[in-house]
């Protein structure tokens, strides 16, 4: 096989890996200023500040109610480009004991303004019922928590994970040894590969091509996100 000069090679392996976007649940929370925004940071420009130093943020608050067209307008011109927003499916989709049933639901959740995000809209999070099916392609969530099962079966193409075991007590939210564990679990990710030491319910497979990323430090220890993210974020970089 010949060989192929470096500078080919480092771009091949670009092209074949997919994208990591290490981010947090929200950009409202109180606790965060001064810990995370500059104290003399106006509150209006927090999401700007969170959108620079990060590369994407998970919206709740579509999971509860339902925004304005303005809103997802103000959002997407807050976030610079090659950010993207995670949008949490609205309550009254999934909440269901028939998800047939969810058809007026899932077309207000749609129809309320989410276009206006433009190329910063990324995945819709659905947070369906421990025992609701699965199916057509969706990434199954995967957790790090005390209590939920972790499924780190690769079913789309993209991966999906939330963080939520950071410790008030640590500066950084988690320990080193488990940032360095997600950040190779990040990387393997998008290259492709179904990393080691994770939760599987069939047996691993290898996978076929990269794969985007979407990493969020979020709940655990609220007031920690934003300096886990950032420090799973520089052994990314």
């Amino acid at each position: 096989m010949a060989a192929i000069p470096s500078g080919v090679e480092a771009l091949y392996k670009h092209r074949m890996s997919g994208t990591i976007r290490i981010g947090i649940g929200g950009w409202t929370y109180k606790p965060w200023r001064g810990s995370f925004y500059p104290g003399d940071l106006p509150q209006k420009r927090e999401l700007e500040y969170a959108a620079g130093k990060f590369g994407a943020i998970e919206i709740s608050g579509t999971y509860y109610r339902l925004q304005k067209p303005a809103s997802f307008a103000k959002w997407r011109d807050a976030a610079p480009e090659g950010f993207q927003y995670s949008v949490k499916a609205s309550r009254y989709c999934t909440n269901r004991k028939d998800l047939t049933e969810g058809g007026e639901g899932i077309g207000n959740f749609f129809g309320q303004g989410i276009e206006e995000l433009g190329d910063r809209l990324g995945p819709v999070l659905w947070q369906f019922m421990g025992h609701k099916p699965r199916e057509r392609g969706a990434g199954i969530v995967v957790a790090d928590h005390a209590d939920y099962p972790q499924i780190a079966d690769l079913t789309a193409d993209f991966v999906y994970a939330r963080l939520q075991q950071a410790e008030k007590d640590i500066g950084t939210g988690y320990r080193e040894d488990a940032l360095d564990d997600w950040a190779a679990a990040c990387r393997s990710w998008a290259a492709g590969d179904a990393p080691r030491g994770l939760d599987y319910a069939c047996p691993r497979e290898p996978a076929a091509g990269g794969r985007d990323v979407y990493c969020f430090m979020i709940n655990g220890a609220k007031i920690r996100a934003p300096a886990a993210a950032e420090a799973l974020q520089a052994r990314i970089d």
